[in-house]
């Protein structure tokens, strides 16, 4: 069945609905540009992110909670170059190092991503957020062994931790989007291209 458009919306070619979502390989100054504006969103999520879990997580701290994934990350990395941890006085400092610097190089990736296709931010950056939590926290730690299995946490746990990634690629888009319009035009022309349906043309401007 056919579906009705509105006055507004008028009829595009399938192959330009199409060309609005196919990935394209940018400049390297729209690469770049869009690394620094998703590495500095990166870093603001990252900072929203982390008071939301200290809130949360003095209770935990109540309870005797585990060791903190971000400390045992620095620690993997410390030891073996100095053969030993992190000083006590410096772990506060270390798991803010790891969570700042995860942030900023997660974000910039993203911040490439979305160059080379609005389809990246779709969702508002959600899917982001999720897809770093499965990077990271369900993979690489517990691959690392610096983490137990997701399937061994307890799953208040797992909801808890998925629920601040979430917010942390939904704040990293919120911030990425006026910092990259700031920077130049391909944040506005990508968004434009969506809205609209315009299919970019050989300079990347909708047409």
């Amino acid at each position: 069945m056919a579906v009705k458009r509105g006055p507004m919306e008028p009829e595009l070619p399938k192959e330009q609905g199409l060309a609005r979502w196919a990935p394209h390989v940018p400049p390297p100054t729209d690469l770049a540009k869009g690394a620094l504006a998703g590495a500095i969103a990166g870093v603001a999520a990252a900072g929203v992110m982390g008071y939301a879990m200290k809130r949360m997580d003095k209770r935990r701290a109540r309870k005797g909670g585990g060791e903190d994934p971000k400390l045992a990350v620095a620690n993997a990395v410390v030891e073996p170059l100095t053969g030993e941890e992190v000083p006590e006085t410096q772990k506060k400092l270390a798991g803010q190092v790891v969570h700042y610097a995860t942030g900023a190089v997660t974000g910039a990736l993203y911040g490439m991503a979305a160059e080379a296709t609005p389809a990246a931010t779709w969702g508002w950056g959600l899917p982001f957020g999720a897809a770093v939590w499965a990077a990271l926290p369900a993979a690489t730690l517990p691959a690392l062994d610096l983490a137990p299995p997701v399937t061994q946490q307890p799953p208040k746990a797992v909801a808890r931790n998925l629920g601040m990634h979430l917010l942390f690629g939904a704040v990293a888009e919120t911030v990425r989007r006026p910092v990259r319009a700031m920077m130049g035009d391909h944040a506005r022309r990508s968004v434009t291209s969506v809205t609209s349906g315009q299919a970019p043309n050989r300079k990347g401007m909708p047409q």
